[in-house]
């Protein structure tokens, strides 16, 4: 089975899926996936993987989505996507400032620097990377070693797992592991 389950374009035909979802399974296993793209003033809503706009504003339907019951938001930068520019730290603080579930970059790594920045800017509670790892511009132990040289918990470290516990959750965001 999923520990998590991700929805995007679903939960903007129907918000009320968030909430649904969240009462049947629990709201740490509902993830509202968000593409944002940057307007003149602020962020707005895009689906089918960035390309159709929504007419919404992104802060507004962040914090709706989790209002709704998602309980962690993975909100993807399409302008940054694939360049290596840098995460869109505005954006991540914009919507730390007024939400409280956690939330996951995605778009714009390039280095591990670019993800020492996002967790020292405390505006983000993970990072997604994938085509700096899949194209070989970034490796795992690049990022592992920028943040302990930041003296920043690494991300991939887990305490053992006790083998009386079926699961084992760990948060960056305290740097500890709870039900282990």
């Amino acid at each position: 089975g999923a520990d998590k389950v991700a929805i995007n374009s679903a939960a903007l035909q129907d918000p009320t899926l968030l909430r649904r979802a969240a009462d049947e399974h629990g709201s740490q296993c509902v993830v509202a996936a968000v593409d944002v793209r940057r307007t003149d003033a602020s962020w707005a809503v895009f689906s089918e993987a960035g390309r159709r706009p929504t007419g919404r504003d992104a802060l507004a339907w962040c914090q709706e989505a989790a209002d709704l019951g998602a309980g962690e938001l993975l909100v993807t930068s399409v302008d940054r996507d694939g360049t290596g520019a840098g995460y869109d730290r505005p954006l991540y603080e914009r919507l730390r400032a007024r939400l409280r579930v956690p939330i996951v970059a995605s778009g714009g790594c390039g280095t591990a620097e670019d993800v020492v920045a996002l967790f020292r800017s405390g505006s983000a509670d993970g990072a997604l990377l994938a085509s700096r790892l899949h194209t070989g511009g970034l490796r795992l132990g690049e990022i592992r070693a920028a943040m302990r040289s930041a003296g920043l918990p690494d991300p991939l470290r887990r305490p053992p797992r006790d083998a009386n516990r079926s699961s084992c959750r760990w948060s960056s965001r305290t740097s500890t592991a709870d039900g282990c």
